[in-house]
């Protein structure tokens, strides 16, 4: 239908070219073309309010994000502990669980960051917030890394198992590895210490930034689509039994003491933005990109929402 639209406006205006041009331009003439000037500026008010004033705004999502900290020994966990909390099969709170299994990783175990996380002092220090800071945004982009939140990505199924789930899936050609640190050293030492690439599409960029007050700051940029995750610190403070009894579970879940001043909580908030461009939106490639955003926001609660943990925390018996 595009197609004959196009074919239409190029033959009115060959034809009314070539009436001007033989009628040599004359007044008596431009009767035939005012009506045409008229639903051209009609045709681009319709237009313009089409793409760019009906045009749908940022959708944001935002969750609150709680860290305990065992002060004494450097413990940074999500409290998504996998032997206390029942995962669902979308992948909840995942992304939430990999911040127990950095100590473990050999590219980290030297790191003198984590020296930053052990205190004896009862007041957080700036280099122990931005150590919280630089291990939350390497969890948030390795989760952002993984293929199955990849454009395009299909979903071959998931079968699920009595210790887990399996499944596969299949990415198109037209991803590209961005990685996330190049030849000069990252601010970010678990960068330096262990590489991350996102698969994106060509043309693709990644935008990152950081506030002195331990925020976070990503923005990954495609031709068609926008997506920005900002984390905000909130405040921090001893670890209470008011959480009763879902204190009590995790407390189990990490062989805590029942007293425990040194065991902080780090509360965080939150949001992922996504938005479309106006012009493009409606593309074949925007519309792939535009289902990619959907599943964001969707695994984005699932995977670091505090609210999904106590929740699962809470169903525990």
């Amino acid at each position: 239908m595009a197609h004959a639209f196009i074919a239409l406006i190029i033959i009115y205006a060959g034809l009314a070219a070539l009436y001007l041009w033989m009628n040599n331009f004359n007044s008596e003439t431009l009767e035939v073309i005012f009506p045409a000037i008229g639903a051209i500026l009609l045709s681009l008010y319709l237009g313009g309010k089409a793409i760019w004033l009906d045009a749908p705004k940022a959708v944001p999502r935002r969750i609150p994000i709680v860290l305990l900290h065992d002060r004494s020994s450097g413990l940074l966990t999500g409290m998504a502990h996998p032997r206390t909390l029942i995962s669902d099969v979308s992948g909840g709170i995942h992304g939430l669980r990999a911040l127990d299994v950095y100590p473990q990783l050999s590219e980290f175990k030297t790191l003198p960051a984590w020296q930053a996380l052990k205190k004896t002092t009862s007041h957080e220090s700036t280099d122990e917030q931005q150590v919280i800071a630089q291990l939350l945004e390497y969890t948030i982009l390795e989760w952002l890394a993984q293929s199955e939140l990849a454009v395009g990505y299909q979903d071959h199924g998931t079968i699920q198992l009595l210790q887990g789930a399996v499944g596969s899936g299949s990415l198109p050609g037209n991803l590209v590895s961005y990685p996330l640190s190049g030849a000069q050293p990252d601010l970010n030492p678990f960068l330096n210490a262990r590489r991350i690439q996102l698969l994106l599409p060509v043309g693709s960029k990644v935008v990152r930034a950081a506030s002195a007050s331990g925020g976070i700051d990503l923005t990954l940029i495609t031709r068609h689509s926008r997506v920005r995750v900002r984390v905000t610190r909130r405040g921090g403070g001893v670890f209470e039994q008011a959480l009763e009894p879902i204190g009590t579970r995790i407390r189990q879940a990490y062989s805590l003491p029942e007293r425990s001043p040194g065991v902080w909580l780090h509360a965080y908030t939150a949001q992922l933005d996504t938005d479309q461009d106006a012009f493009s939106r409606h593309s074949n490639q925007a519309k792939k990109e535009r289902a990619w955003l959907d599943n964001l926001r969707e695994r984005f609660e699932a995977d670091f929402s505090w609210d999904r943990v106590r929740q699962q925390y809470a169903m525990t018996n």
